[in-house]
């Protein structure tokens, strides 16, 4: 019995537009700043050619912008941001079900300072603008760090519910159904290339060996291809029917 999902329907179940709004509480630089941001981007996900399992993978690549303010013994900052953010997540497929691997990101920060108002005689404020200035490279990086963290917690978040949910499912409505319950042996392969991902299973009864001829090559494109061999079929006929026989 195999399975194949396309590159196409991975993109068609995963694909998405990204635009949210999100809050801001953080400490930038040594300031607590407070605001808004919007993060936009696209979600890709694409398989990944591999022999050893499937393997498949989610690619981001967005951009969050924002505007925060915040106070520092006296001073007020005003600022804007902007962090160009790409991240991937990826998931491997074999004989006991999907596995997702911890994300990866990095990003790059860029912030400008709208307003600095600290009170006081001349000499002070230019102090004040001069050090805030001279925050700017921590502020950014601290800003790359949050984007970062945050991006990696929100894609792992959203693998695990997707390794739960298929997971929870795959061995009692999936495998079992394959293997014909529990009377047969099965042996799970998987497999995937930059176009498809696989899925085989070969069924053995205690007393014999799976099919040993490979599954036809078929013609055309489809998003999902099944091939159950002749013996796969005979079988399970074999066991729903206990041994009698239907004619039309």
């Amino acid at each position: 019995c195999q399975l194949t999902l396309s590159a196409g329907l991975l993109r068609r179940c995963f694909d998405r537009t990204l635009d949210e709004t999100f809050s801001i509480d953080e400490v930038f630089a040594g300031t607590r700043m407070r605001g808004t941001g919007r993060l936009r981007g696209l979600l890709a996900c694409r398989p990944v050619a591999s022999e050893a399992a499937a393997r498949w993978e989610w690619r981001l690549d967005a951009t969050s912008s924002s505007t925060t303010s915040g106070n520092n013994s006296g001073v007020r900052i005003d600022s804007r941001g902007e962090t160009k953010i790409q991240g991937h997540k990826a998931f491997a497929w074999d004989g006991a079900g999907i596995s997702p691997r911890p994300a990866v990101s990095n990003a790059s920060a860029q912030v400008d300072f709208d307003d600095i108002a600290a009170g006081g005689r001349a000499i002070r404020r230019r102090a004040a603008t001069n050090e805030v200035h001279a925050s700017r490279p921590k502020a950014e990086m601290d800003a790359e760090v949050s984007a970062q963290r945050s991006l990696n917690a929100q894609l792992d978040r959203e693998g695990l519910r997707l390794a739960e949910t298929f997971n929870g499912t795959y061995d009692r409505e999936f495998r079992r159904v394959a293997s014909l319950g529990n009377d047969f042996v099965s042996t799970v392969r998987t497999w995937s290339t930059n176009q498809a991902v696989q899925w085989r299973c070969y069924v053995e009864p205690p007393d014999g060996f799976a099919a040993g001829s490979l599954p036809p090559q078929t013609g055309g494109e489809s998003d999902l291809q099944v091939q159950v061999h002749q013996t796969f079929v005979e079988r399970a006929l074999t066991m729903r029917l206990c041994g009698r026989s239907l004619t039309g």
